[in-house]
């Protein structure tokens, strides 16, 4: 299945035309072809047409039936919308159903997004996406932004990690990561993308920026009773990808190592730093491949001051 859009930025208020086109990649024909889209964000539907049959409506969802789609063919469908909030990020959605026996379904299913601009004659010069956004990280490389969207919205993300085209507002590439994502981490040369899951128990996704997939994922243990770790921030080492620096915390007032440093390679902790009365929330690397430098924001250690963070040198040996 493959949803193109036009234009690939779209404007408040005018049309934007989506052109799906299914194709059974089987060698048997598919009877009973059934597709289902979903319109998501906020846009109006104008039209919708297909040559093999009625299309049903209901609300933001269109249902129709293709009957049978022959083996290595194709059915095109056009769906024409007027996104009516610039700023906004809108979207449909496709998922294909039949009653042939399938040894695959995970292709079954995609999403296309598109960012709205503002209307020709705004005021001023500044284009907004408008979504809840835990952290981002440029990718200068692929000449793209990375964003972490923590919360599930029925109507556009479901806790994802978005790639967007900054000049053109467009989503291009999204994956979906159980839990919430949170804190992001380039590698040297955008070579990994490693992404902080909160909420449940803490993990670490390590994505494929070049295909936006899934590379590994691993669990850090709870320091509380509760299971309350959270992942304050990351950092990975240097010239260095399978290397990467977590501070772990708790949301809870239980465990004794709030804002304590570990090392991990390959997702098991090799090293872990807790200087007595610190409390670190976020770390940096240096031109120095061995020098780090890492917030300490303590309150027993800086009560009483006029700063709200002190900042510490950590001299750091590659295991």
């Amino acid at each position: 299945m493959t949803i193109s859009a036009s234009p690939r930025v779209a404007t408040a208020g005018e049309p934007l035309t989506y052109t799906v086109r299914v194709t059974n990649l089987g060698r048997s024909p598919a009877p009973d072809g059934l597709i289902s889209i979903t319109l998501k964000g906020p846009q109006n539907l104008v039209s919708a047409t297909i040559a093999t049959g009625p299309i049903a409506v209901q609300d933001s969802k269109l249902t129709l039936a293709t009957g049978t789609i022959a083996a290595r063919r194709s059915v095109t469908l056009t769906v024409l919308t007027t996104p009516n909030k610039s700023g906004s990020v809108v979207g449909l959605s496709i998922e294909v159903a039949s009653a042939a026996r399938e040894r695959r379904r995970d292709n079954n299913e995609t999403v296309k997004w598109v960012g709205v601009s503002r209307a020709p004659g705004a005021e001023d010069g500044i284009h907004a996406l408008e979504f809840a956004a835990s952290d981002m990280a440029w990718d200068s490389i692929r000449g793209r932004i990375y964003a972490s969207v923590p919360e599930p919205d029925p109507d556009r993300f479901q806790s994802q990690v978005l790639a967007l085209n900054p000049e053109s507002l467009e989503v291009s590439r999204t994956i979906d990561l159980p839990g919430k994502p949170g804190r992001l981490a380039l590698t040297q040369r955008s070579k990994a993308l490693y992404v902080a899951i909160n909420g449940g128990n803490a993990a670490i996704s390590r994505l494929t920026p070049s295909t936006m997939s899934l590379h590994s994922r691993f669990p850090l243990a709870a320091r509380g009773r509760d299971n309350s770790t959270v992942i304050l921030d990351l950092c990975p080492v240097p010239g260095a990808p399978e290397l990467l620096f977590v501070i772990r915390g708790s949301d809870s007032n239980a465990p004794p190592r709030d804002g304590a440093i570990d090392l991990y390679r390959r997702g098991r902790s090799i090293r872990s730093l807790n200087p007595e009365g610190s409390f670190f929330s976020s770390i940096d690397a240096t031109d120095a491949p061995d020098v780090f430098v890492a917030a300490d924001t303590s309150p027993k250690r800086w009560s009483g001051s006029d700063c709200d963070a002190a900042f510490s040198r950590l001299r750091v040996r590659r295991p």
